[in-house]
């Protein structure tokens, strides 16, 4: 029994002695960890340096019912599947359809071919090829040309559409691949949040608009279906009508000004255009009071059919900077290196000593 406890004793002492050895070996070792630390630093520090600086767009909308309060819930449940409401609904947008319908390339295709809020003349798509360097070294010289060209992306020929397409479908890829998040903050508040990130701030904001845009009115389409479309088509022969109006009523007071002080022997020169321009507003008049109408009534029952998307928040300028925090990350890489350098050391410590003891 004294024998055990004493050989129970010793196995002991030995572990401390050589925990106490490999310390030893460890603090000799010292200028090594220094040097895993430095070197750490500078990598973590290097890397972070190379990230451009990046703007945060962000867009949160919630769905309104007819009504308000807990009306929009069911909408909302219909769209996003959340947990918070009858999860067996067949709802088309059920669980994450709507963020996989933000990914679609025929959604991104359409923004990509969007022109720039800051110059109509060039398109998203060319934005993002001058702003991302990575994506502009993977394009040939010779479609580079062809991409600084408008007709190229919007109109290609039969011969190049093979090549227009890959662009887009490489751009697709880029986009995808972190310029933009779609998230549920809070599901309590049934907000959803779109954030678009990028290296220029006006490609930020002009693609959080378009995506955002897109993806709604094609939730309206197949959510509101046919009551949808009588509202575009109304809401188009409105507009037409009024411009009629407007420019009959222009017609009238081109009239008069072209003839201010008209001899009383020739009132027929001001008074036919000046009779027809007004012949033309009566009957539009009608017209439009119907079309007005209707329109008004298509609205309401498509606020029937289909819930509102309200926009409680917008992007504006200025956005959000999100400039890299070089020192964090030399910090980070710093520490991970200098415990992989004590992993290290130690493996080599206990290699030693199994050596020794064969």
């Amino acid at each position: 029994m004294i024998e055990t406890n004493t050989s129970h004793e010793i196995s002991l002492k030995e572990l401390i002695l050589k925990i106490q050895d490999w310390f030893k070996f460890l603090f000799s070792k010292w200028y090594i960890f220094l040097i895993a630390i430095i070197f750490g630093y500078g990598i973590g520090y290097y890397y972070e340096s190379r990230k451009p600086i990046k703007y945060t767009a962000s867009t949160s909308f919630i769905l309104e019912g007819e009504g308000s309060g807990q009306s929009s819930l069911p909408a909302l449940g219909a769209l996003l599947g959340s947990d918070f409401l009858d999860r067996g609904s067949n709802s088309l947008f059920q669980g994450q359809s709507l963020i996989e319908l933000y990914k679609s390339r025929a959604i991104l295709k359409e923004v990509l071919l969007s022109p720039m809020d800051d110059d109509s003349s060039t398109l998203i798509i060319q934005k993002l090829f001058l702003i991302n360097e990575k994506l502009k070294e993977k394009v040939s010289e010779p479609n580079k040309i062809l991409l600084s060209k408008k007709d190229f992306l919007l109109n290609p020929q039969i011969e190049n559409l093979r090549t227009r397409d890959s662009i887009i479908q490489g751009a697709i890829k880029t986009i995808n691949g972190g310029y933009f998040s779609v998230d549920y903050p809070n599901s309590r508040a049934s907000i959803i949040q779109v954030d678009v990130h990028a290296e220029d701030e006006i490609f930020a904001k002009t693609f959080n608009h378009y995506l955002v845009s897109k993806v709604n009115d094609l939730y309206m389409e197949i959510k509101a279906g046919k009551s949808y479309e009588n509202v575009k088509v109304l809401q188009k022969k409105v507009d037409s009508v009024r411009h009629v109006m407007v420019s009959s009523l222009s017609r009238v007071a081109v009239s008069q000004d072209q003839t201010p002080n008209l001899n009383p022997t020739k009132v027929a020169i001001r008074a036919i255009p000046t009779q027809s321009a007004q012949m033309t507003i009566e009957a539009t008049k009608g017209v439009y009071a119907e079309f007005n109408k209707n329109l008004e009534m298509a609205k309401l029952g498509l606020s029937k059919d289909a819930p509102l998307i309200k926009v409680i928040d917008e992007a504006t300028y200025p956005l959000t900077k999100n400039i890299p925090d070089k020192n964090k990350k030399g910090i980070i890489f710093s520490l991970g290196l200098f415990f992989l350098s004590i992993i290290f050391m130690s493996l080599l410590y206990i290699y030693r000593l199994l050596m020794k003891e064969v």
